[in-house]
């Protein structure tokens, strides 16, 4: 009950999702050669989605829109991708 009133407590289980996301697409991009696409894709969606994560917690209708979620979605979706193109 206490976690609902602080607000630092309760946007902390954000930052442990997004934490093993990041962890595993840097350990694909570490894999991956320097220079191409598949890497490129990556750290542009590593990119894209700390800068929603930012704005969701800075902007509070970007929050409300899921900016958040989006970010994180569109990166899950690269690195899943990456892992079954890496497998082809």
């Amino acid at each position: 009950m206490l976690m609902l009133f602080t607000s630092p407590v309760t946007q902390i289980h954000h930052y442990t999702v997004i934490y093993f996301l990041f962890l595993a697409t840097l350990m694909i991009m570490d894999r991956i050669p320097c220079g191409s696409w598949i890497r490129k894709c990556l750290g542009f969606s590593l990119w894209a989605c700390a800068l929603s994560l930012a704005l969701g917690m800075i902007v509070p209708l970007m929050g409300y829109w899921g900016i958040p979620l989006w970010g994180s979605m569109l990166l899950w979706g690269i690195v899943l991708c990456s892992i079954k193109l890496q497998k082809a």
